[in-house]
């Protein structure tokens, strides 16, 4: 069954530009703007969005309705701002996968881009046949733009970055990538220029090359950095649609997609290095009474601050996943079981130990817990290990709560 899309090029005011795809005949009529297809009451919100996209540089999950008719339909709308104007991707609530069509039209368009830059370089080529220099240049260019555009982390395009521009830049003495998440000291940058890199319009921080350059050399890097920023955007829209497909949007531990996933890799681990890893499955005790009492708004401040408490005390390679309503999974990689006890004792008695301030509550809770173990002799795979560790934890809940049950068969 086809999935119903719709794909438009905008101005920024929603002047409609281009449609690209239109699987469910909204543009029929010929409108001039994006505004005209909307129900009077999602325009000023529609207006919103567009502006969100014009400053951001991209916007996600944005439901507007649509009025045509007798047909009045709410879609989600996700835009990218690019240099040939603004792409808007539209898909019915109900689905989930028009995220990959859009991004898989942005690509498309930073395919384009990189053509327009192909033609810039024949005419810069045109422009100073007699500089036989000029020609090494746009060799290099094409190999370096070539390389950052292929790749969709942004480490791996900054270091793409890095070995390329002093092939394109003969005069750079040393090469400096600064950006917001660098921990070396910031120090004075000697002589040469530096070029911004941004993300999706914002800035990310800064390449400085050190040397003498011309007016040429600065013309030359800031061709390269508009390819090198392209790509860190179009990387900065991948990591955040990944981190939305894995992630609770509540609590922000990992969803059961995000740590299923990790889960299995886990597994696979533990018999490929002969480690073992143990999980911990846990549920706040009495939590329908607290929804009951206090309300579902006060309900969810608690899964937060529980959350919140948990990741406080696990190490960083630990992972804390929403297993279902207030049920949560705890993986523990290289961790015995006797570890594992003392990890899961030690989140019980926090928990216990201090009340969760809700406004206006303040509420003491407690949390049953179930254990397993995995040894790597143990041809187990990760959905039996839950459903151990979640036995255990039912027959915690069983035995009186808040109390830490261990599956029969693990063991450390």
């Amino acid at each position: 069954m086809s999935i119903p899309v719709l794909l438009v090029l905008c101005q920024p005011d929603g002047t409609i530009a281009q449609v690209l795809q239109d699987s469910a005949a909204w543009t029929a009529a010929k409108p001039v703007s994006i505004y005209d297809l909307l129900d009077p009451e999602s325009v000023l919100k529609a207006q919103d969005f567009m502006a969100t996209v014009s400053r951001e540089g991209f916007a996600l999950n944005w439901e507007l309705r649509f009025l045509s008719g007798t047909r009045n339909e709410t879609w989600e709308f996700c835009g990218f701002h690019t240099e040939c104007g603004i792409h808007l991707a539209a898909k019915p609530l109900s689905d989930t996968t028009l995220l990959q069509t859009a991004l898989s039209e942005i690509n498309s368009d930073l395919v384009n881009s990189q053509r327009q830059l192909a033609q810039q370089t024949i005419r810069l080529q045109q422009m100073n046949r007699a500089n036989m220099s000029h020609t090494t240049f746009l060799e290099n260019l094409y190999t370096a733009t070539q390389a950052v555009v292929g790749e969709l982390e942004s480490e791996a395009i900054l270091q793409r970055i890095a070995e390329h521009i002093v092939r394109l830049l003969p005069n750079v003495t040393a090469v400096s990538i600064l950006t917001e998440h660098s921990t070396a000291e910031r120090s004075q940058p000697t002589a040469g220029m530096t070029l911004p890199l941004k993300m999706s319009a914002k800035q990310h921080g800064q390449l400085h090359l050190s040397g003498v350059f011309s007016e040429e050399d600065q013309r030359r890097a800031e061709i390269f950095i508009t390819a090198a920023n392209t790509a860190l955007s179009n990387a900065a829209l991948v990591s955040h649609i990944h981190e939305e497909s894995i992630t609770d949007p509540l609590t922000g531990a990992y969803n059961r997609r995000g740590w299923s996933d990790l889960g299995q890799r886990e597994v696979a681990r533990v018999h490929r290095s002969g480690h073992p890893m143990s999980v911990v499955m846990l549920d706040i005790d009495h939590f329908k009474s607290i929804n009951d009492t206090w309300g579902h708004t006060l309900g969810d401040e608690v899964l937060i601050s529980l959350v919140s408490r948990v990741e406080a005390n696990l190490r960083d390679i630990d992972i804390l996943g929403r297993y279902g309503g207030e049920e949560f999974i705890v993986l523990l990689p290289e961790t015995d079981h006797r570890a594992a006890v003392q990890v899961a004792e030690r989140l019980r008695s926090t928990i216990a130990a201090t009340p969760i301030i809700a406004q206006p509550q303040q509420l003491s809770i407690t949390i049953s817990l179930g254990i397993v173990t995995l040894s790597p002799e143990e041809p187990t795979t990760f959905e039996q290990l839950t459903e151990m560790a979640d036995t255990a934890l039912y027959q915690a809940k069983r035995t009186g709560r808040n109390r830490l049950v261990s599956a029969p068969t693990s063991f450390g």
